[in-house]
């Protein structure tokens, strides 16, 4: 799977994996420490997958909230429309099917 198709969360997986196994396993540590990765490197990658992890999980609330506050809006107008149906049926019908207000046309 390349790079670019695979998720977040998977890609916060993959890291995960990778850190703690690194870090747990001294034979795994010395190979990756030939390529400058020391064991205060791979702590500090810890740290720093933790924060992306929070970073994650606080957008996913966030996006959360947002989308929840979309649909009170959209309840809280389907709930004023009932007025709007008998004014749409008086409007000329729109070149698209729809009956749209003469302000709203394009053109």
């Amino acid at each position: 799977m390349n790079r670019v198709s695979r998720s977040i969360a998977q890609q916060l997986l993959d890291a995960e994996l990778a850190i703690n196994n690194t870090l747990a396993s001294p034979t795994i540590l010395a190979a990756v420490g030939l390529y400058g990765y020391s064991q205060i490197r791979m702590e500090a990658a810890k740290t720093l997958f933790q924060e992306a992890l929070e970073l994650t999980e606080k957008q996913k609330k966030e996006y959360g909230d947002q989308y929840e506050a979309t649909a009170g809006v959209q309840r809280a107008w389907d709930g004023k429309r009932p007025w709007l149906t008998p004014l749409r049926s008086k409007l000329p019908a729109s070149p698209f099917g729809a009956t749209t207000p003469p302000a709203m046309r394009w053109g």
